[in-house]
């Protein structure tokens, strides 16, 4: 059995193909990555979640459609940047597009 990097590159090829195959499907496996990029913090920062779904092989597109279709749900709740411009473009490209183009930046779990 396969331990370590590999088991974790193995169940990242998973979380991957259930984001890409059913975005409308709420995968554990984004959630688990909102929560632990939350930490003991409510809110998640939406770039971090990305990346760390990208290190498991999942397109920036792919997170951003799961997260919307999981805020469509009612599963997370996306929240705007604030107004205050600290974004970088690298990070802004990893966020989700909201009313009037604002920055949804920020996410929390609603319901599992």
């Amino acid at each position: 059995m396969a331990g370590g990097p590999e088991r974790d590159r193995q169940a990242g090829m998973g979380a991957c193909n259930a984001l890409r195959h059913d975005a409308h499907r709420i995968p554990e496996t984004l959630l688990a990555a909102i929560e632990a990029v939350a930490g003991s913090d409510t809110l998640a920062y939406v770039p971090d979640v990305a990346r760390r779904l990208g290190r498991l092989g999942v397109d920036a597109q792919t997170v951003k459609s799961a997260l919307l279709a999981a805020c469509s749900a009612g599963s997370v709740e996306l929240r705007p940047e604030g107004g205050i411009r600290t974004l970088t473009l690298a990070d802004r490209r990893l966020c989700v597009s909201g009313w009037q183009g604002a920055m949804l930046s920020y996410c929390r779990v609603m319901a599992r």
